[in-house]
């Protein structure tokens, strides 16, 4: 794989996470975000794993803070 390939899937992986409305999507984008990680962390660095696992994160913070806004 190589790093292009490597950014698409994080990019689609944080589209999904943010493009969830409930907590539901977003647990099921949480699960795909998880077998993105285990494709990428085989055949990147270690370095562009930590990115990954920190872009993700913050996706997910603001897609939480996104679904409790429009909850309450």
């Amino acid at each position: 794989m190589t790093e292009q390939e490597a950014k698409n899937l994080v990019n689609r992986a944080m589209k999904i996470i943010l493009s969830c409305r409930s907590l539901d999507q977003l647990h099921v984008a949480v699960k795909y975000a998880d077998l993105t990680y285990r494709k990428i962390s085989k055949t990147i660095g270690l370095v562009n794993t930590v990115n990954f696992v920190r872009l993700i994160e913050r996706s997910i913070g603001f897609a939480q803070c996104q679904i409790k806004a429009k909850q309450g």
